[in-house]
Order: structure tokens, then sequence, then C-alpha cells
């Protein structure tokens, strides 16, 4: 009798540990499990950003091309050109005297809806812009724009939009924060270059892209 609670108490104490050690890998399995989800999580999260950014920047090139589309079918309220026989005067095709701030809280209308009425060049300007700044508004997350120049000495057009990536690369191990864009130089002769107008006043978060289009 005593050989055989000393044999059932081994084989006891051999089940416990083998259950012990189900559990442990069952733990290490779910450890394991858990970091890999961490791990897609942040791919999740990063490709979202870089998928964000990707879309922010084709609607850009798009917006560049429609503004320069509408300058070529409207071109006598463009401003001067080589042409003798072209516009004169200051081109009706500027924006350069609103704030970023300013420019989110404006409400776009133009007096005259030139898409069902007939128009002069002036009022087509004036509907071309109106138009344009809503694809702004709406292609571009808190987009706005800043234009100068005319036809005969060239179009800067600069798109401005908020974009979470453009923060700062600290040393000191604190947390990242978000950056002020550059400000653009007068003697930028870049046909696309990386900066904002001083006198847009941007929040930091803002990145801004300029293009020189000579329509």
């Amino acid at each position: 009798m005593k050989d055989y609670f000393m044999i059932n108490k081994r084989k006891f104490i051999a089940d416990d540990g083998m259950h012990g050690f189900s559990m442990l890998e069952m733990m290490v399995a779910i450890l394991i499990l858990a970091l890999g989800l961490l791990g897609v999580a942040g791919m999740e999260a990063a490709t979202a950003k870089y998928r964000i950014n990707i879309q922010s920047n084709a609607a850009a090139a798009q917006l560049f091309t429609d503004f320069s589309e509408r300058i070529r079918a409207n071109p006598d309220a463009a401003g001067p050109s080589f042409d003798p026989t072209g516009g004169t005067g200051v081109s009706q095709y500027l924006l350069n005297n609103k704030k970023y701030a300013d420019q989110q809280t404006e409400s776009l209308s133009a007096s005259v809806d030139c898409g069902s009425n007939i128009c002069t060049s002036d009022q087509r300007a004036a509907y071309d812009m109106m138009e344009w700044r809503k694809l702004v508004k709406n292609s571009l997350p808190q987009g706005a724009a800043w234009i100068e120049g005319d036809r005969k000495s060239g179009f800067n057009v600069t798109l401005m939009w908020m974009d979470k990536g453009q923060t700062d690369d600290p040393t000191d191990g604190t947390a990242r924060t978000l950056q002020k864009a550059d400000e653009c130089q007068a003697d930028t002769k870049a046909e696309v270059f990386n900066c904002c107008p001083k006198n847009a006043e941007v929040i930091a978060g803002v990145k801004c892209t300029r293009v020189a289009l000579f329509p």
C-alpha cells in the first residue's frame, strides 16, 4: 500500500510539472503574439502616414496643372506678356495678401457664376480663383495657396497644407514636436522648392511646395 501511494505521488508531481510547463509555453506564445501585433500596428500607422503624404503630393501636382490651364484659357487677365498685344496691368490671378490662418475660415464664392453665365475676362479670373481655391481646400488637409507674378515674369504658386510628418528630430530623447517650415528667400530660383512665403505666416506643421509656372 505504501509503495502504491509513493508511485501515485510521483505521478501527481510529474503531471503537475507538465501542466506548469504548458502554461509557461502559452504565456510566452501570448507575449510573442502581442509583440507581433504591436509591430503590425506600428507598420499600419506608418503606412497610413506615407499614404496620406503621397495622396497630398499627387493632389498638389494636379492643382498646379489646373491653375496653369485656367490661365492659358484666360490669358488677358493674367497680366502683361512678351507679346505687345497681350494683356496689360496687374494680373487678376494673384493671391498674395491672405495669411494662412485667414484662408482657413474664409468663405469662397464668386460674385458671378461663370459656369452658367457669360463673363468678362476679369470676372472669369475671379471665378477661376474661387473655384481653384475650393479645390485646394478640398484636396489638401487644411489647404491654402499663395500666388505671385504674371505671365511675363512667370507665376510663383505655393500650396500650403498641414502635414503631421513636419516634425523635428530631437537628439536629446525628447518627444518630436511640429516644426515650422523654412521661409522662401527672394533669390530662390529653383523651379520647385519646399518653402513657405513669409507673409503667409504659416503655423508649425504646415508643409509648402512652391512651383514656378510659365503658362
